[in-house]
C-alpha cells in the first residue's frame, strides 16, 4: 500500500494543474459514472513527435460495474477549434501543444494544451463531457505486458514490417500464441507491411486488435497468477503512465472494479469507413454512439449544443471526394484475412520499397504526407495567425508517426 500510494502520487502529479474542462473536488463518487480518454503515444525515439496512435474513450459506471468503450480511428476527419480545415484525430494533441508553445513563447500563461484540446474536441464530437485522461507511453505498454507474463492472442494473418530507423520490427505468424510486450505492441500498431499495400492493416484492423489486447489484459489480471503481478504493474505505471485522475478517484475505481474481467467491457461499433485520406463515421452510427454514451453517463440526450459533425461525410461532399480519389489513386485489390499469402513477383517487389525516412528532429513535426499538388496545401495557424518560430507545417495532414503510414482499408 505504501508503494502504491507513492506511485499514485507520481502518476497524478503532472496533470492535476491542467485546468480541467469538468471541475471537481477530486473525491471519488461511487454513484456517478466517470468518463475518460485513453491516449497511447510513441516517445521511444524522443524526437518530439506528438501523435496519439491510440485513442479510446471509456465510460466507467460504478453502479452496474460496466465499462463502455469506443475506439476513435486515428485518421478520423475532425474539425479542431482554432484551426482551419479538416485534420486527422491523431493530430489533435499536437495542435493543442502547438498552441500552448505559441502562447508561452510570448511570456503568457497558456490556457490550452494537448490534453485539453483532445477532451474539448471529443466532447463536441461525442456529445458527452470527457472528464479525465490517461496517457500511456508505448514503452509502458510493452512493460505492462511483460510484467503480467504476456497475453494470449489468436493472430488472424501474417504481419511483417521492419524499419530499423525507428526500431520497429514486426514478424508475427497466424495462430493462437503467447505474445510478449514487443510482439503485442507490433500486433496493435501494424499498418504498413514490407510485402506491399495488399498486406497493409487499416485503422479498423488496429482498433479491433487494441480491443482484443485490452480484453486479454483484463482476463489475465483477473486470474490468481495475474493478481500476483499487480505490484510489478504498479511499479511500471510510475514511469510510463500519467493521468489527471486523483489518487482518491483511482483507488475508488480499483476497489469498485476489483473483480472486473472482459465480460464487463462493451465495445461500441463505430462503423467507420475509409475514403481518400480520411476515415468517416456514418451519421446514423455516430448518432447511436452519442445516445449510448449519454445514456451511460446518465445525461439527457441532445443536451450538448454545437455538436461537431466533421467525421460525417455529407452526400454533397461524397461525390467530389470520390471524383478526386479516382483521379489521384489507383484502385486496390482486397485480401481476405484467411486467404493464403499471395505470391509476389520480383517485379512487384521492386515497386514496393520502404520509402520511410527518419524525420529531421529539428522540425517538430514534419508533414506526414505532403500534398501532391502544392496549390492544395493550406498552412494553418492558431487563433491569432501569428507565425511560430518553427519550420512551416502542412497541417492538412497530421504529423509523422514513426513510419506507419496512412492507407485505405484492406
Amino acid at each position: 500500500m505504501w508503494n502504491t500510494n507513492k506511485v499514485l502520487e507520481q502518476i497524478t502529479q503532472p496533470n492535476r494543474d491542467d485546468n480541467l474542462l469538468v471541475k471537481d473536488d477530486g473525491i471519488y463518487q461511487s454513484d456517478k459514472p466517470v468518463s475518460l480518454v485513453i491516449l497511447g503515444r510513441d516517445t521511444r525515439n524522443k524526437n518530439g513527435m506528438q501523435n496519439t496512435d491510440v485513442m479510446l474513450v471509456a465510460v466507467i459506471n460504478p453502479m452496474n460495474k460496466k465499462v463502455t468503450m469506443l475506439s476513435i480511428p486515428r485518421d478520423t476527419r475532425t474539425k479542431i477549434e482554432g484551426f482551419n480545415g479538416y485534420h486527422k484525430a491523431n493530430s489533435i494533441y499536437y495542435y493543442g501543444e502547438l498552441e500552448r508553445r505559441q502562447t508561452e513563447s510570448k511570456g503568457q500563461k497558456a490556457d490550452m494544451n494537448g490534453i485539453k484540446l483532445v477532451k474539448k474536441t471529443l466532447e463536441e464530437i461525442l456529445g458527452i463531457p470527457i472528464q479525465y485522461s490517461v496517457q500511456v507511453d508505448f514503452q509502458g505498454f510493452t512493460s505492462v505486458i511483460d510484467a503480467i507474463g504476456g497475453v494470449e492472442i489468436n493472430i488472424d494473418r501474417e504481419l511483417k514490417y521492419n524499419d530499423p530507423t525507428d526500431g520497429t520490427h514486426i514478424d508475427l505468424m497466424p495462430g493462437l500464441q503467447l505474445l510478449n510486450g514487443d510482439q503485442t505492441l507490433g500486433y496493435v500498431r501494424h499498418r504498413k507491411d514490407n510485402r506491399g499495400e495488399l498486406y497493409y492493416s487499416s485503422d479498423f484492423d488496429r482498433n479491433r486488435r487494441q480491443q482484443e489486447v485490452i480484453k486479454a489484459i483484463m482476463n489475465k489480471i483477473s486470474t490468481f497468477d495475474g493478481m500476483t503481478k499487480i505490484p510489478k504493474i504498479v511499479e511500471v505505471s510510475s514511469t510510463y503512465v500519467s493521468t489527471d485522475l486523483t489518487k482518491d478517484q483511482i483507488m475508488g475505481l480499483v476497489f469498485n472494479f476489483k473483480n472486473i474481467n472482459s465480460s464487463a467491457i462493451t465495445i461500441l461499433e463505430n462503423g467507420a469507413y475509409w475514403q481518400t485520406k480520411f476515415t468517416y463515421l456514418p451519421k446514423e452510427q455516430l448518432t447511436s454512439i452519442r445516445e449510448r454514451l449519454q445514456n451511460e453517463m446518465g445525461i439527457a440526450r441532445n443536451t450538448t449544443t454545437n455538436l461537431n459533425d466533421s467525421p460525417i461525410l455529407l452526400p454533397e461532399e461524397a461525390k467530389s471526394v470520390e471524383t478526386r480519389s479516382k483521379t489521384k489513386q489507383k484502385p486496390m485489390k482486397s485480401v481476405q484475412s484467411n486467404q493464403p499469402t499471395p505470391k509476389t513477383t520480383k517485379q512487384t517487389e521492386t515497386k514496393q520499397p520502404n520509402t520511410y525516412q527518419q524525420p529531421d528532429p529539428s522540425i517538430e513535426p514534419p508533414a506526414e504526407n505532403p500534398s501532391e499538388n502544392p496549390s492544395d496545401t493550406e498552412i494553418i495557424l492558431p487563433h491569432d495567425n501569428t507565425p511560430l518560430n518553427e519550420e512551416p507545417v502542412d497541417l492538412i495532414e497530421p504529423p509523422v508517426d514513426s513510419g506507419v503510414e496512412n492507407g485505405p482499408s484492406t
